[in-house]
């Protein structure tokens, strides 16, 4: 028998709202795309965030290329305990006083960036845990893109490649449709226009399988009544991107150091109210800019028919804009390998499709210069959009025995509405503002 927790029981009682203001420092050295932790800041049902500023300090080791610029990004989450694995653990703890941690805590050392001691809970994973799974991956993504043991986020690099596919895994998507009395005789979906259209109706609007939940939506019902457990999710609070190019130094033989460096000054203004108990949860990301190495010509080249310049007619067959080619032929020096090997310079021997109307929304790249940033992207294993570990040591400059890294130093102020005061008295004096 569990007993209540009569602390957590008990209605709060109603108190004017106070203010607190804590002050949440970070100190970081990562790599680039890495999905870096900066802050956790613990939260209680009934409060709100009124504010924050953002502040800080970022600089880049030396890089090769000297004009190529850099995204240095921030990401602020509300990670209410429902959007977390151990979701049912945390529930738990709040209601019952014998709850312990002994499930969901370890001995076992771990990675720095964590900054997670042992014998407690790593909340710092499972706020970036959630976080990733909700924001960075693709539903029912289950690839692991990790760079210095954390995750990564895309090259953000949107273009033509955007809908790149093996051919064997278009000719998957076809649905059989019987002809005739012999059940074994069959066409493919993608040889029958009215059986393809109305396949692709019901993918492209996610009809395939539907739940009730599924059914209410398409009445409008939405929220609590429909909301399962397993789809709490971690909510944005704020975002921020700065694009930089390198600092160019000249010195007194004529050499030129070049480094990214950016200064952060940001608000979040709007209020959020806090349901649940949570966690303020932020990340940092720098990214370079990159241009894809396996490219080898503008993907102008095709447009060579009448579909693919998207005639009126067909505009609403989506399979219109689908284009095939064989592998080494396009504007891709190979295709795709058969399956999704371990090893990404795996042979390849497919062809693949490209969606031309992805050329008109994203747009390309054109490259003529050999000392570009370029990653082996597109991956004949199907890796669109990651960079890999070896990718990192060409952006800076060398220096033996050392990787190289982005440093930075930064702080976010918060300004909470609540309950909570001070009840004891500090054991160091305190400056006189």
């Amino acid at each position: 028998m569990v007993l209540i927790n009569p602390l957590a029981a008990q209605r709060a009682p109603k108190v004017g709202r106070a203010m607190r203001r804590p002050v949440h420092r970070w100190n970081l050295r990562a790599q680039p795309w890495q999905i870096q932790p900066c802050m956790i800041a613990p939260v209680i049902p009934g409060e709100s965030l009124k504010n924050a500023v953002l502040q800080a300090r970022v600089v880049s080791d030396p890089v090769k290329n000297r004009l190529i610029g850099w995204w240095h990004e921030y990401y602020f989450y509300y990670v209410p305990f429902r959007a977390m694995s151990i979701a049912d653990e945390l529930t738990q703890m709040v209601v019952d006083p014998e709850w312990t941690t002994d499930a969901i805590s370890s001995d076992v050392a771990v990675p720095n960036h964590y900054f997670y001691g042992r014998h407690s809970i790593n909340f710092v994973k499972e706020c970036l845990d959630a976080i990733v799974k909700y924001d960075f991956r693709k539903p029912d993504y289950t690839g692991v893109h990790e760079i210095g043991g954390l995750p990564i986020a895309t090259i953000n690099n949107e273009s033509w490649t955007n809908s790149l596919i093996n051919e064997q895994a278009v000719q998957d998507w076809d649905v059989a449709v019987t002809d005739g009395p012999d059940a074994n005789s069959s066409l493919d979906a993608s040889e029958v226009e009215v059986a393809m259209q109305q396949y692709e109706l019901l993918r492209s609007n996610g009809l395939i399988e539907m739940t009730y939940e599924d059914y209410l939506k398409t009445y409008g019902i939405r929220g609590r009544v429909v909301q399962k457990t397993e789809e709490f999710t971690p909510e944005l609070l704020r975002y921020v991107r700065d694009w930089q190019y390198p600092s160019n130094t000249v010195d007194g033989e004529g050499n030129v150091s070049s480094a990214v460096s950016w200064s952060v000054a940001e608000r979040i203004d709007k209020d959020r109210f806090f349901k649940e108990p949570g966690f303020i949860f932020g990340v940092t990301i720098s990214r370079p800019k990159i241009y894809l190495g396996r490219q080898v010509g503008a993907a102008a080249s095709m447009l060579d028919t009448i579909r693919a310049w998207l005639p009126k007619v067909m505009t609403n067959d989506p399979y219109t804009s689908l284009k095939g080619f064989a592998n080494g032929e396009g504007p891709l020096e190979t295709g795709f390998a058969d399956t999704a090997p371990a090893l990404a310079d795996a042979t390849p021997t497919q062809g693949y499709y490209a969606d031309v109307r992805d050329l008109f929304l994203y747009g390309d790249q054109f490259v003529f210069n050999s000392t570009a940033y370029t990653a082996p992207l597109p991956a004949v294993d199907g890796n669109l959009q990651f960079a890999t570990a070896g990718e990192y040591d060409k952006l800076f400059v060398e220096q033996t025995g050392t990787r190289q890294h982005i440093e930075q130093d930064g702080m976010c102020s918060l300004v909470i509405a609540g309950s909570q005061r001070d009840m004891t008295e500090p054991t160091v004096a305190r400056a006189v503002v």
